[in-house]
């Protein structure tokens, strides 16, 4: 098995990867764009993947957060069958 992380790489963007235990390799794991991804949890059921990736937002003193309407999403990664 393998943990799941989120990770901001140096072009500014963020991807999501997994980090190899047998040597300590930080891998990519799925392509993105992704704009905040916040949270990775895994259904123990089917034992597919779920993401959620809040969107594009900005940090205001005076207004708080201020999210960019329909750019944040939830996404279901599955295995394929061979």
């Amino acid at each position: 098995m393998f943990e799941t992380l989120c990770n901001f790489n140096i072009a500014g963007r963020y991807e999501i990867a997994y980090i190899d235990p047998s040597d300590w390799k930080l891998c990519p794991f799925i392509d993105g764009p992704f704009f905040r991804p916040i949270d990775i949890r895994f259904n123990p059921i089917d034992q597919s993947l779920y993401i959620v990736d809040f969107g594009k937002f900005e940090m205001h003193d005076s207004l708080g957060v201020v999210a960019q309407q329909n750019t944040g999403r939830v996404l279901r990664v599955t295995a394929s069958k061979p």
